[in-house]
C-alpha cells in the first residue's frame, strides 16, 4: 500500500535526474550519443556519458563529425567537452585517419541561413593513423565546414624509404577565424631519407588581385 501511494503521487516534474546503462541511445535531433552508462541531470540540461561514442552532422559542409570519449559531458543544450577523445569524420570503431586529443569542447551554431553546425577546440592533439601518433600540436580549433587537415599522402620508394605528406588548414592550427577569400596551408612532411620538410602555401581571391603562392 505505501508503494502504491508514492506511485500516485508521483509526477513527471518530480524527476531531477535520470541514470541509464547498458546500450544506451539519446538524440536531440541534431547530435546523437551511444553509450553504456549515461547520467542526465534534468535541472540543469547537463549529462555525463561514459564510454561515449557523440555524432553530429554539419549541414554546412554535408559530413558527419564523431567524437569518441572516455568521458563526454553536456555542459548545455548546444555545448560539449569530452577528455582522452577521438574527432574523426570515420564511423568505424578504429578510424584509419583521427585526430586525438587531451580534451576537446564542441559549441553547436546556427549560421545566418538557419543551417547547424559546429565549432570544436582540441587541446594537446596528434594526428593518428590508426593507433600510431605520427603528428603533435598544442591546440587546433575550427568549424565543421572546415576540417583542419586537408591531405595526407603515404608512400615509399625502395631508395628514399618511407614518406608522408601532410597539410593543415593553419587558420585551423592558430586558432584564428578564417579570413573570406583568403586560404593559408601548411605542409609538414617526412621525405624518407631525405629527412622532414615544411612549407606554406597561400591562395587569395579578393575583388582586386588574386593569386598562389607555394613554398
Amino acid at each position: 500500500k505505501k508503494v502504491e501511494s508514492v506511485a500516485q503521487n508521483f509526477e513527471a516534474g518530480d524527476i531531477e535526474g535520470v541514470y541509464l546503462e547498458d546500450n544506451v541511445v539519446a538524440t536531440n535531433g541534431t547530435v546523437t550519443i551511444r553509450a553504456p552508462r549515461v547520467f542526465f541531470d534534468l535541472a540543469t540540461d547537463r549529462a555525463v556519458v561514459l564510454e561515449a561514442v557523440m555524432y553530429a552532422y554539419d549541414v554546412r559542409r554535408k559530413t558527419p563529425l564523431y567524437v569518441r570519449a572516455q568521458t563526454l559531458r553536456q555542459e548545455s543544450q548546444r555545448s560539449w567537452s569530452a577528455d582522452q577523445a577521438i574527432l574523426t569524420t570515420s564511423e568505424f570503431a578504429e578510424p584509419h585517419m583521427a585526430i586525438a586529443a587531451g580534451r576537446i569542447t564542441i559549441q553547436q551554431d546556427e549560421a545566418g541561413d538557419g543551417a547547424q553546425g559546429f565549432k570544436y577546440t582540441a587541446h594537446d592533439t596528434t594526428l593518428r593513423m590508426g593507433k600510431m601518433p605520427v603528428f603533435y600540436w598544442p591546440t587546433i580549433s575550427g568549424r565543421g565546414d572546415r576540417w583542419p587537415l586537408r591531405r595526407v599522402r603515404f608512400g615509399g620508394a625502395s631508395k628514399t624509404g618511407i614518406a608522408l605528406q601532410t597539410r593543415w588548414d593553419v587558420f585551423g592550427l592558430m586558432g584564428w577565424e578564417p579570413v573570406d577569400g583568403l586560404d593559408v596551408t601548411a605542409d609538414f612532411d617526412w621525405r624518407g631519407d631525405h629527412g622532414g620538410a615544411v612549407g606554406l602555401n597561400v591562395d587569395y581571391d579578393q575583388p582586386s588581385f588574386n593569386g598562389k603562392f607555394e613554398s
